[in-house]
């Protein structure tokens, strides 16, 4: 029996260590996906004017955190960075004219000074470290439209989620409306639905765990009881016109 279990433990570890040479390759795929895709757009914009086009992006990266040609400061929580609102607005449509018009300070205090930095380097350069491919650089970049680095963030997510954070990150994708990543940690949901516990889904809003539960379980209101959440079994009971139990709890 021991030699059993033995030869399952060491099966299993092998499985995980092939999981994580495939989230490896992954990676390296990613990356230099994402930079042919670069060099790609730069060759194919206009053939007769790649050296100006190339000497120009390359003129717009040097200018991240330069006062030359600056008419404008992003302030962050630690330090002001100037900035330039062409280079703003050609990146996306949250910089209209009409926002940057008579601005001369853009204040994103309310970000992580190192995930606004970040992506301020990314709307000069254009590159972005994998490692910095963080959720919270997937959100900031929804909130100000710059789809393409969503497009990164969301890519690199799939390429690393595991058990221990799809259900957080699928609550994100259903946020930001990233359908690939939502669909993909669905599946590992699902995958490992009996492994899951309350704990697990304890910051997942009400109405998206329902949800959830009606799609990944037989029985959705056994799964609210389950995992121990009551708002869970009180919208159950609304929508199935079994009534309201008033001082209702799971025990």
């Amino acid at each position: 029996m021991n030699t059993v279990c033995g030869q399952d433990s060491t099966e299993a570890q092998k499985w995980q260590q092939h999981l994580s040479l495939l989230r490896e390759q992954y990676v390296n795929l990613y990356n230099t996906n994402i930079e042919l895709q670069r060099e790609y757009a730069i060759v194919t914009a206009n053939k007769q004017d790649t050296g100006f086009i190339s000497r120009l992006l390359t003129t717009i990266a040097s200018l991240f955190n330069q006062h030359r040609y600056s008419d404008i400061t992003i302030k962050l929580r630690d330090q002001e960075i100037p900035a330039h609102k062409f280079i703003l607005s050609a990146r996306t449509d949250f910089f209209s004219e009409s926002i940057l018009t008579e601005v001369t300070i853009l204040d994103w205090t309310h970000l992580e000074p190192n995930v606004g930095l970040i992506l301020l380097k990314w709307i000069y350069t254009g590159k972005v470290l994998q490692e910095n491919l963080t959720l919270d650089l997937m959100k900031a970049a929804s909130n100000f439209q710059l789809l393409d680095l969503v497009d990164q963030c969301e890519r690199y997510l799939i390429g690393i989620v595991g058990l221990k954070d799809c259900v957080q990150l699928y609550a994100a994708a259903e946020e930001l409306g990233a359908q690939r990543l939502k669909e993909h940690c669905s599946s590992l949901i699902s995958a490992h639905w009996e492994d899951l516990t309350g704990e697990d889904f304890k910051e997942m809003p009400g109405s998206l765990l329902y949800k959830l539960l009606q799609t990944k379980s037989k029985y959705p209101l056994h799964a609210a009881v389950r995992i121990m959440r009551e708002d869970v079994v009180f919208l159950y009971l609304v929508e199935n016109n079994s009534g309201i139990i008033i001082g209702y709890k799971i025990l």
